[in-house]
């Protein structure tokens, strides 16, 4: 099997891998890019996976972008980052590049990282939760990523945990992103104070960042317990700069709520709370296990219709 190319495409970075048949990383770029508007987009993937093919070129791209994609990862429908919105995206690219393209939302992207190389490895039903600037997604059940019917499935800092009104920018109220993520956290510190700060004033003992990372880490909880009696979860992995830097405060207050709000715990116990492994890598490393698998389905199919003629042949002798 030739070498497959996995990007993961943010607002301000472009990270590119390219990885062979036994999953070694062959060539490793982390770009920080100022495309802004479709057509600067196509240019920043293009140079990248031009790089990666002038180490050995690849039969397969995987895509992780932020923002929602159809049902049939064909179009991008927001990513507002980026200043475009509804392109064709995949097939833009695989006329620019000659080659197939695989398209996945960026949460996505990284849940299948931790679920075949990371943490979850022995995931039957794994959720992944980002916390970062909002809180991002993904499910992987059975092996397979959990889509929903138009696309837009896991996307979990929309699960409806708060009473007090806050209004989302969905349209929903409540949502978990507007009390757990970056954003959430150094609005509800104010004095102009960051999510780092807040991480970092908790560190050192002080009472109200304490408070407040100990409530993201209920809310977290009240979201996967909404979650449990739907997909029944065994794992659950939180990722992203801000879950990783805040994990001591977060972890016992989360790990508590599973323990007395978890439904049937007299049947089974709760998941299990991890974090992630596969680090600032993740999203490239999904869209590259992605490529690989459409590369497997590619050959077996192409396998299956050369052995067709055979046994017609053999038939009509």
């Amino acid at each position: 099997m030739t070498p497959v190319i996995g990007l993961d495409l943010g607002g301000t970075k472009l990270a590119a891998l390219l990885v062979d048949d036994e999953r070694r990383i062959l060539h490793r770029q982390w770009i920080e890019h100022h495309a802004d508007g479709y057509r600067a987009v196509l240019d920043a993937v293009v140079a990248a996976v031009r790089e990666c093919d002038a180490v050995s070129r690849a039969g397969v791209v995987g895509l992780a972008v932020a923002g929602p994609l159809d049902h049939l990862r064909e179009r991008v429908l927001a990513a507002l980052n980026l200043g475009f919105a509804d392109r064709p995206l995949r097939a833009d690219l695989e006329a620019l590049l000659d080659r197939r393209v695989v398209l996945e939302n960026d949460a996505n992207a990284a849940a299948v990282a931790e679920h075949r190389l990371g943490a979850g490895v022995d995931a039957r039903c794994l959720v992944l939760m980002t916390l970062g600037t909002g809180v991002g997604g993904g499910i992987v059940l059975d092996g397979e990523v959990l889509r929903g019917a138009a696309g837009a499935a896991a996307e979990l800092g929309h699960l409806p945990v708060g009473t007090d009104g806050l209004v989302c920018g969905c349209g929903g109220t409540g949502c978990l992103e507007l009390y757990v993520s970056g954003t959430a956290l150094a609005r509800r510190a104010g004095g102009g104070r960051t999510s780092r700060q807040v991480v970092a004033d908790a560190d050192r003992g002080e009472p109200r960042a304490r408070q407040l990372l100990a409530e993201a880490g209920e809310y977290l909880g009240h979201a996967v317990t909404l979650l449990a009696p739907v997909i029944d979860p065994d794992v659950v992995l939180l990722g992203g700069g801000l879950a990783h830097a805040a994990a001591p405060h977060l972890l016992p207050a989360l790990r508590a709520r599973l323990d007395t709000g978890w439904p049937f715990r007299e049947q089974r116990g709760p998941a299990e709370v991890r974090l992630t492994r596969c680090g600032i890598d993740a999203g490239a490393l999904g869209a590259a296990e992605l490529a690989r698998a459409a590369c497997v389905s590619h050959e077996r199919s192409a396998g299956v219709h050369r052995r067709v003629p055979l046994v017609d042949l053999a038939v009509g002798q």
